[in-house]
Order: C-alpha cells, then structure tokens, then sequence
C-alpha cells in the first residue's frame, strides 16, 4: 500500500494470483530459473551427443504416451523451447508439498523384440533450469507384473542436459512393460521447477 491507501502495482499483482486460487481453483505458476519469468530458450545448453537409439524424441510434438502419476505432478506437457537433441522435450512441473513425495511418470515400453532386455542399458537426459529447488531423478524398469527396478537417484544438475542410464539387470522378470522416471524435492515445500525430459532409449 502507498500512503494515500492506493495499492502497489506488486499488490496488484498478488491480489490478482489470490482471486485465481481463491476463486478460480487455479494453481499458481511454478517459479522457475534462475530469474522469475525467465524463458528457457533464451539460456538453453546446447545439445547433446546420444550415442545410442532414441525411442522417444518428443519431436513430433506429443507427449508419445508418457502419462504422470502421484501429487507433484503439473502439466506436462510437449515443449519447444528446449531439447536434448533436435528442438522439442517433455516438459512437466514439479512442486513437491513433501519431501515423501514420490511422484513419476511412465510409458510403455515398445513391442515384441522392440522391448528394453536384460543386458540392455536404458537411458534418457533430464533438464532443470531452476537453482532453488534440488530435484533429484530415477529410471524405472516394470516388468509384466507391475514389479519395479528402480536405479539410485541421481540429483539434476541446474542449468544442463543431465544423463540418467540403468541396465536391465540379468534377474530381470521377463522384458521391460513400461519405462518410468520417478522425481522427488527432498526439501519439499511446494517451491516449484519445469522439468524437461528428452532422449530416451536403449541399446
């Protein structure tokens, strides 16, 4: 408030997110980068060498049948703003409210020989722009009957393409049904960050 009982134009601001919350239902965007509002291509790395197939590039401008699961999971989304390699990624929003959440996302995996196999290494380039969360990642391999490998987490470095990898391991049930990345905000709090994902595949 100015002296006069006018409202700031940050007042302003606030009150128009609150009436979105209160009255719309609305979530409020999740503050991401280094700087709010920033936009990541203009700060985007450069691409990166993937020495190996690319089953899902997100190139085409879909999702290509990732669905999300648990709280702290936001609109994911195809994005072209960034990639790993060519132009576009999956994009998604993660605000954990607890340090214990364990949201993810997954797809199936492929068909008949296409199936990720014991002995072949599963991988894909995961992208944070934002400093103020620590966001740490994991592939997840499920087989046939929902059972889960799942690699140690690995935290995303801000501001760079950052590789996970996981080999199927040789006690694996069968071929791999579904590919999955689990995310989780030690620090919780509900602070938010875009998360990119591109590049997944095996060899």
């Amino acid at each position: 408030m100015h002296n006069n009982d006018t409202i700031t134009i940050q007042g302003t601001a606030f009150q128009e997110e609150y009436q979105k919350i209160i009255t719309n239902g609305q979530e409020p965007a999740a503050l991401t980068g280094n700087n709010q509002g920033s936009n990541n291509a203009n700060n985007a790395p450069p691409t990166v060498k993937v020495n190996g197939p690319v089953a899902f590039s997100f190139e085409d401008g879909g999702a290509d049948g990732w669905q999300q699961h648990g709280n702290g999971i936001f609109n994911m989304q195809n994005s072209a703003a960034i990639g790993a390699q060519g132009s576009h990624s999956l994009q998604l929003t993660l605000a954990n409210k607890s340090g214990q959440d364990f949201p993810y996302i997954s797809v199936p995996a492929g068909g008949g020989p296409a199936f990720p196999h014991r002995g072949q290494t599963v991988y894909a380039y995961l992208y944070v722009n934002s400093n103020a969360i620590t966001v740490n990642a994991k592939l997840v391999l499920i087989d046939g009957q929902n059972h889960w490998d799942v690699q140690n987490a690995v935290p995303l470095a801000p501001g760079t393409w950052t590789k996970l990898s996981f080999t199927v391991p040789p006690n694996f049930n069968g071929n791999v049904q579904q590919i999955g990345i689990q995310f989780n905000a030690p620090a919780g709090g509900g602070v938010g960050a875009d998360v990119n994902i591109d590049a997944v595949g095996w060899n």
